[in-house]
C-alpha cells in the first residue's frame, strides 16, 4: 500500500498553493491555498486513472476515503475529508480548511464531495447544485458515500466570497456543461487566477463566450499566479459550437433515414444545438429518460437555461426501454405524460426515417431487433476515448454498428480550450507565474506558452 505523493507547491511569501489532483492528468483537480495556516481547496475531484487501478464497478468499489488515501487513490490532506467508521457511518472533526470551493459538475473536479469533511463550508455555482441533486435522485445508494449535513453555500457570477484572509470572485466560463466558473482570488500575497475547465469556442447564440468575462477581469487584475487546464495538446480541433450545429442541420435536412446519435448528459449546448437541427429539419427525436431528466429540470430550475432551451413535446420523445417504473421514474413520467410527451418502450412504435435516436450506445443491442438494420446513420458527439478502457469499450460499439450495418460519423468540438486559444488568453493576462495542470504534457505545453515547468515562471 502506498500514499499519493505527487503534488506541487508554489510559494509566494506566506501563501504556499499546492496542487495535490490534476498534475501530470487529466481531471482529479484539488489544489490548496494555505496562508498563515487559513486554508481553502479549488475542487475536490476524483482521479478515474488512479481509481481505474484499484475498483471496478460493481464487483469492486471504495470503502471510504480512508481506503483510496492508503491506496494513493486520493491526495492525503489533513482535515479536508470525513473519517469512515463502518459503511454508513462517517465522524468530521476539527479542521482549518475554511471552504472548498467547486468549479463545475463534473465529476474529474466534484467526485469527492460525498467524503468531505461536513465542518467545511461547500461553495458551487447554483447550477452545479441542480445537477448534483438529480445525480443523487437516480444513483443507487452504495456504503461510504454520504452527501448529508453538507454545508453548501451557492453563487453566481458577481458575488464575492470572503473567506478568512481570502476574496474568492467566481467568474463564468464556457465548457461543455453549464454552470462552469473560474475563480479570482485575492490573497495577502496578490491575485491568484484558477481557469477551471475552459473554452473560448463553444455556445452558439451569445455574441461572446463567456470566457471573455474572466480573460476581461485578469486583465485588470495583476495575476501573481495563473493555475490553468491544459486538456488539449495534441489532435485540438478548431470546430466550434457553431460548427457543429450547421452540420447537425446538413445531416438533419440531407438524409432520409434514422440518424443515432450520443453525446454528454451534461452538454446543453449540444442540447441545443440539436434542437436548433431538429427545428431546421421537422425531425424530431428520441431521448433516453436520464439524459431527458437532466435537461428538463435544467430548463425548469435554472434561470439562464431556462430563456434558452425549451423542450416542446412536439419535437422530443422520451424513450424508456422495458424497464421496471419504479423510485424516481414512477415520480417523473407521470408527469411528463401529463405535459404532453409521449413515453416509448419500443422503436418500431415509429415509423422510420423521421427521428434522431439520441443515447443510443445505452441500447444498442436492442437495435438488432428493430427496423434499424438498414439504412440508419450514427454520429457520436462526445469526447473521443482517452484510455485505454474507454477505446475497448469504444471497439465494442463500432462492432455493434458494423453488425447493424451502420455507418458512423464523428460531429464535435471540445469543452476544452486549444493551445492556440490558451496561448492567446496566457498573452493577455500575462501572469507572473503559470502552473499548467488537468493535462498528460503539462511540460511541452507550458513551454509552448512561455513558461519553466519546474518554477512557473516566465521563460526570459
Amino acid at each position: 500500500m502506498h500514499r499519493n505523493t505527487d503534488f506541487k507547491t508554489i510559494s509566494i511569501g506566506d501563501l504556499s498553493i499546492t496542487i495535490y489532483g490534476g498534475l501530470g492528468e487529466i481531471g482529479g483537480n484539488i489544489i490548496l491555498l494555505d496562508y498563515k495556516k487559513e486554508k481553502i481547496v479549488l475542487d475536490i475531484g476524483l482521479s478515474f486513472s488512479k481509481y481505474r487501478e484499484y475498483y471496478e464497478w460493481p464487483h469492486r468499489t471504495h470503502r471510504g476515503i480512508n481506503e483510496m488515501i492508503r491506496l494513493g487513490v486520493a491526495p492525503d490532506i489533513e482535515g479536508l475529508y470525513v473519517s469512515w467508521e463502518n459503511k454508513s457511518e462517517f465522524v468530521s472533526r476539527e479542521t482549518d480548511i475554511l471552504g472548498v470551493f467547486v468549479s463545475h459538475a463534473h465529476m474529474d473536479h466534484i467526485g469527492l464531495l460525498s467524503q468531505v469533511n461536513r465542518n467545511i463550508e461547500v461553495f458551487l455555482g447554483k447550477t452545479c447544485l441542480i445537477i448534483e441533486g438529480v445525480r443523487r435522485e437516480i444513483s443507487r445508494n452504495t456504503a461510504y458515500v454520504s452527501y448529508e449535513g453538507i454545508n453548501y453555500n451557492t453563487f453566481r457570477t458577481g458575488d464575492e466570497v470572503r473567506i478568512g484572509p481570502y476574496t474568492v470572485k467566481p467568474i463564468h466560463v464556457d465548457h461543455s456543461v453549464p454552470g462552469a466558473y473560474s475563480f479570482f482570488i485575492e490573497t495577502p500575497e496578490g491575485n491568484v487566477l484558477y481557469t477551471g475547465d475552459f473554452r473560448l469556442h463553444g455556445e452558439i447564440l451569445d455574441e461572446k463566450s463567456w470566457t471573455r468575462d474572466m480573460l476581461e477581469k485578469a486583465r485588470e487584475g495583476d495575476i501573481e499566479v495563473m493555475i490553468s487546464e491544459g486538456t488539449r495538446f495534441h489532435d485540438s480541433s478548431l470546430e466550434s459550437e457553431e460548427d457543429v450545429y450547421t452540420t447537425f442541420s446538413r445531416i438533419f435536412s440531407g438524409y432520409d433515414g434514422d440518424i443515432l446519435m450520443t453525446f454528454s448528459y451534461l452538454d446543453t449546448d449540444r442540447f441545443e444545438s440539436l434542437l436548433k437541427a431538429l427545428d431546421d429539419s421537422e425531425r424530431e427525436a428520441v431521448v433516453a429518460d436520464r439524459h431527458f431528466l437532466f435537461i428538463w429540470k435544467l430548463s425548469r430550475e435554472d434561470e439562464v437555461l431556462r430563456r434558452k432551451i425549451s423542450l416542446d413535446p412536439e419535437l422530443i420523445k422520451i424513450y424508456i426501454g422495458e424497464t421496471k417504473v419504479t423510485g424516481w421514474r414512477k415520480k417523473y413520467y407521470e408527469e411528463w405524460i401529463n405535459e404532453g410527451y409521449q413515453l416509448i418502450t419500443y422503436f418500431d412504435e415509429l415509423g422510420p426515417g423521421k427521428y434522431v435516436y439520441n443515447d443510443f450506445d445505452t441500447y444498442l443491442s436492442n437495435l438488432m431487433y428493430t427496423s434499424f438494420s438498414q439504412g440508419a446513420i450514427a454520429i457520436f458527439s462526445n469526447s473521443e476515448p482517452f484510455n485505454e478502457e474507454g477505446m475497448i469499450s469504444q471497439e465494442k460499439i463500432y462492432n455493434w454498428l458494423a453488425a447493424l450495418n451502420i455507418p458512423s460519423y464523428r460531429v464535435h468540438c471540445s469543452g476544452h480550450i486549444h493551445p492556440l486559444d490558451l496561448k492567446y488568453v496566457v498573452n493577455e493576462i500575462q501572469p507572473r507565474r503559470l502552473c499548467v495542470i488537468h493535462s498528460e504534457r503539462p511540460e511541452a505545453l507550458s513551454k509552448f506558452l512561455g513558461y519553466d515547468p519546474g518554477s512557473c515562471e516566465k521563460i526570459r
